[in-house]
């Protein structure tokens, strides 16, 4: 991505995109005004701008939930095998066959089509 970057002071800088939009990326907080760093924990492309002015390593800006270590650490404990059907233990209860029936709603159904305003 080509975009502007100014260097504001500690870590903040301000980002022209090519859309004529500006955003604040403060890689301090690991934040951008676009909000998409904060919500895959991936820096966006203007943060890269950024963290690339700065040299800094884009491996240290990615959230920590990519790592190696915390991907061991999900798949660490032993994931039992599951017997055969025949094998599972029966409980007293009621055995869930179907979901129930949907209830058709009161009034009139709604057409299939709806006419813009054009149609005649």
């Amino acid at each position: 991505m080509d975009c502007a970057h100014h260097f504001v002071g500690d870590k903040l800088f301000e980002v022209d995109a090519p859309n004529a939009k500006q955003f604040v990326v403060d890689l301090g907080k690991k934040t951008c005004g676009c909000r998409q760093w904060e919500m895959i924990g991936i820096p966006c492309a203007h943060a890269v701008c950024a963290i690339l002015f700065d040299c800094g390593d884009l491996e240290d800006y990615v959230d920590e939930y990519y790592s190696l270590e915390r991907y061991k650490k999900v798949y660490a404990p032993l994931i039992y095998p599951m017997p055969s059907e025949e094998q599972w233990v029966r409980t007293e209860g009621h055995d869930i066959l179907e979901p129930p029936r949907a209830r058709v709603a009161p009034g009139r159904p709604r057409k299939l089509r709806r006419r813009s305003p054009d149609d005649s």
